[in-house]
């Protein structure tokens, strides 16, 4: 589990964040919020991180940055 997706972070830079992980972790992993979505100070920036999440997973990261 790799918790980076951030309301304040665009998401061509979790992609790179997500390519850098996993290239690390050597796998693929799953992805989440950064210190839960209840901690954030408004509903908004909780749908934000969602609204991110969906469109970091809806486009895979790309097998060359696995490797």
């Amino acid at each position: 589990m790799a918790g980076f997706v951030h309301e304040d972070i665009n998401v061509d830079e979790l992609r790179k964040i997500h390519a850098l992980i996993e290239q690390h972790a050597g796998r693929q992993v799953d992805v989440a919020a950064t210190c839960g979505l209840g901690r954030r100070p408004s509903p908004e920036q909780a749908w934000d991180a969602m609204d991110k999440t969906v469109e970091l997973l809806t486009e895979p990261v790309a097998q060359e940055a696995r490797t």
